[in-house]
């Protein structure tokens, strides 16, 4: 089993820990929540981590359940590769789209080889080795590109963050009615344990 390295936070802050599993689709995650606004995910979406601004040290919890989901999604992914993933097939459709009907029936040995192209790459490869008559201008051919979000970072958006902030709502509208203040919780413990 691999480990997985949790960093510790400088200071007096909270770790708040949230275990969801999807019960139809058994996908386990693990969200950390510090109070000094870092957010750490853990999934079979993928591993991210974002952090915050936050100079008041107050509960974290409460900002994030406020926060859009695009704002979260900002800061996990980063600006990095799952905010601009690159959709094969969706870029071969829009490709094949610009071909006339009959360029598809009479060169269809030339156009098939675009559906055994894999990445970027491959595609621009694929038009260089075309016969002059049915190439795509270079600028025209990274147009019909498509570039979206990654699937891990949709789940993430569709299921994950909605859960969470759903959990995290519950957990503070209970300690509210309870009247349990964090602080107070932590003073007990360590009085109990000196």
């Amino acid at each position: 089993m691999a480990k997985v390295f949790i960093p510790e936070d400088s200071g007096n802050s909270n770790i708040h820990f949230y275990r969801m599993i999807d019960e139809q689709t058994g996908a386990w995650t693990h969200a950390y929540v510090y109070d000094s606004c870092r957010l750490i995910i853990l999934s079979e979406y993928g591993n991210y981590m974002g952090t915050w601004y936050c100079f008041d040290n107050k509960d974290f919890r409460k900002k994030l359940i406020s926060m859009s989901n695009y704002e979260i999604l900002l800061r996990l992914a980063d600006n990095g590769v799952d905010l601009n993933w690159f959709y094969k097939n969706a870029t071969i459709d829009n490709i094949l789209d610009r071909f006339k009907l009959e360029d598809l029936d009479y060169r269809y040995d030339e156009l098939n080889g675009l559906r055994k192209c894999e990445c970027e790459y491959d595609i621009i490869r694929w038009n260089d080795d075309l016969p002059i008559d049915l190439r795509i201008d270079s600028n025209e051919l990274l147009e019909l590109f498509y570039y979206g979000y990654s699937p891990y970072i949709m789940k993430i958006n569709g299921e994950l963050l909605p859960e969470l902030k759903a959990t995290i709502k519950q957990q503070l509208d209970e300690e509210q009615k309870v009247g349990v203040k964090v602080e107070e919780v932590q003073e007990e413990q360590s009085h109990a344990v000196g």
